[in-house]
């Protein structure tokens, strides 16, 4: 279980609520929630207001005109407890219903919605997870470590969505959401509170309420997902944008991964804040955000480091190569066998895994669950597999004596 990242050390003292979010991996309901979720995924492209990652909406932003953005000001809303608060049965009931208006765009896999319905229910309605040292099963909401949980509560935010804000075209100019995330323009705080809680009424529960950020002025800064945006003087800027609540921790510097690794998570950040910024000003100021999370991490200049190339052998696409996977020691031992590779003209890979993460030790959601067995309880587990088949094996000979007479 983990705190949720909007609560404040003082929220957490007053209401001392944690949030158990914890991964599906390795859980009896994981290979069908896997084919539960394939099936279901390609419902999203009909989801108007589904933002597919975090920089779709500065394209929506960028395509509207200058007198759609004449006195209105960028805004965000949030999903108080979304998965919480969603009950399943009708998400599940909103699901099928969505999914039977667009079967022939579906890959059912030969499996009728039927059963698809059926795989559904059962995954989201037994999640287990582990907490000091007791087996829990939740019993509201959805699970968040459950794959077809977001899928899930898309659709069912949708059909709130479709029978308000969707009613009347000209209601909005412009609205996207990433699950419990949404943005819009409006002209005024009460004018976006509004826009936001015509959608929660449609909610039958009354479960749904929505947390408004409206800017205080034309000049602040909005922000929503990786990017802060607002609209100053009928022009859309945007720029990278990093939680205050969030940790400065990515990849270090030290950390036992190879070079080219650390180089591609190093320019993945600049690339994100680069398709994050409107104008020259603000890029500079999203790289100086990139620049300090870096130097934090051990390096030391990283616009420079970013810059640094790995020399990579051509390969010949005819030869048959062989991958070699070795548990990563240093960047030294690493080089040093691919020199040897290279010397020798080996048609061999290197791969260098990361080996065992402490976190996986540290940080096990379901240690009951994995099979721990000493070398003397497999031998008495061998044991009991052997009698069981001998017991097999006597029963069928029966059979066949029984036939006979």
């Amino acid at each position: 279980a983990v705190v949720s990242t909007q609560s404040t050390g003082e929220d957490l003292l007053n209401r001392g609520k944690v949030r158990p979010i914890v991964s599906c991996v390795g859980s009896p309901t994981e290979k069908l929630a896997g084919l539960v979720t394939k099936i279901l995924s390609p419902l999203l492209n009909f989801v108007p207001s589904h933002l597919s990652n975090i920089h779709t909406h500065l394209t929506q932003l960028a395509e509207l005109t200058p007198s759609q953005l004449e006195g209105v000001r960028f805004c965000s809303g949030d999903i108080s407890a979304l998965y919480t608060n969603i009950d399943i049965s009708k998400c599940v009931d909103d699901v099928m219903d969505f999914a039977g208006e667009h079967q022939e765009d579906l890959n059912l896999r030969d499996i009728s919605l039927t059963d698809v319905h059926r795989m559904l229910e059962l995954v989201l309605t037994n999640s287990f997870f582990t907490y000091g040292g007791r087996l829990y099963k939740q019993l509201v909401g959805l699970f968040m470590g459950c794959r077809p949980s977001p899928i899930a509560a898309i659709v069912r935010v949708y059909r709130f969505e479709r029978a308000s804000v969707y009613t009347d075209i000209t209601f909005i100019s412009v609205y996207g959401r990433y699950i419990d995330d949404a943005y819009t323009v409006a002209t005024s705080e009460g004018s976006a509170q509004q826009f936001f809680d015509a959608i929660g009424l449609q909610d039958p529960d009354q479960r749904i309420s929505w947390e408004v950020d409206y800017p205080v002025s034309e000049d602040t800064f909005t922000p929503f997902l990786g990017s802060a945006v607002r609209v100053h003087n009928g022009v859309v800027e945007s720029k990278f944008y990093r939680k205050g609540t969030r940790k400065d921790i990515a990849l270090h510097h030290r950390s036992h991964h190879p070079l080219e690794t650390k180089i591609q998570t190093a320019r993945n950040f600049y690339s994100t804040a680069e398709q994050s910024s409107s104008s020259a000003e603000l890029l500079e100021q999203s790289f100086e955000i990139v620049d300090r999370l870096l130097v934090a991490n051990g390096y030391e200049n990283p616009r420079e480091f970013v810059k640094r190339r790995t020399p990579r052998k051509p390969t010949n696409k005819t030869e048959t190569r062989v991958c070699l996977k070795l548990p990563y020691v240093s960047e030294t031992v690493s080089c040093e066998i691919r020199k040897f590779i290279v010397r020798k003209s080996l048609p061999i890979d290197l791969v260098c895994t990361p080996g065992i993460k402490l976190r996986s030790v540290l940080c096990s959601s379901r240690p009951e669950d994995k099979p721990s067995c000493s070398r003397d309880v497999c031998k008495i587990c061998r044991g009991l597999q052997a009698e069981e088949m001998e017991k097999k094996k006597v029963g069928e000979e029966e059979k066949k004596k029984k036939k006979k007479k």
